[in-house]
């Protein structure tokens, strides 16, 4: 398993990835619905949660207004690689005899929840995963910050049955999130409260990051 585990985080690097980590179920436990790896894979026994790496200069031209849909286009085409990467990195567990189940990277919300899709509710949160395995980190606003590209990322998770070996959430010492708020500033919807604080508890290890209002502000 060791084996299977390392060639998992080489495949998921050497397709443009620029962190992974690996989480067990019973590192999730305790935290929200859409921590529970189960839900899509009722078997589950590991999740593995990568980024992939965003082109500042995108970004750039989107903020300055220079161009705007280069970047809303970008990110589509990211967000498209990102769950082509998950269903490559399930479909090789799969052969190798771990049924295993790939997430979208965007846009996938439970149906049953109590205002359907509208709600935003994901089967399986990425950032959930992110944050336990130690790809990143939350900020203030609840984005996965990590170390080397901030929030600049996509984020993308496999469910399997496969026990890999997990690995641990970064420390505090290594969140550079310094609660300056330049995050509820811009924010113009006010989606951003910046004031109030959720903390979720998974496996024994709390999160925090600040309360938000409901996604639609932000549509």
């Amino acid at each position: 398993m060791e084996k299977i585990t390392q060639r998992v985080k080489d495949l998921v690097l050497a397709y443009g990835a620029s962190g992974v980590g690996i989480v067990t179920k019973e590192m999730l436990e305790g935290g929200p619905p859409s921590a529970d790896i189960s839900y899509v894979l009722p078997k589950a026994k590991t999740a593995v949660s990568f980024c992939i790496p965003l082109d500042p200069a995108y970004i750039d031209d989107c903020f300055s207004k220079t161009r705007q849909t280069t970047h809303f286009w970008y990110n589509i085409q990211m967000n498209a690689i990102a769950s082509g990467l998950s269903l490559e990195l399930a479909n090789y567990l799969s052969q190798k005899g771990f049924p295993s189940t790939p997430l979208k990277a965007n846009t996938a919300y439970l149906c049953d929840a109590q205002r359907g899709f509208l709600d935003e509710k994901p089967p399986v949160s990425h950032r959930y995963l992110a944050v336990r395995t130690g790809v990143g980190f939350f900020g203030l606003s609840g984005n996965v910050l990590t170390p080397r590209e901030g929030a600049a990322v996509i984020l993308g998770s496999v469910v399997t049955e496969a026990e890999l070996m997990p690995t641990e959430p970064l420390s505090k010492e290594e969140n550079y999130c310094d609660d300056c708020r330049l995050c509820e500033a811009s924010c113009a919807s006010g989606y951003i409260n910046g004031k109030e604080r959720v903390t979720i508890t998974m496996g024994g290890i709390d999160f925090s990051y600040t309360q938000k209002r409901h996604h639609s502000r932000c549509d």
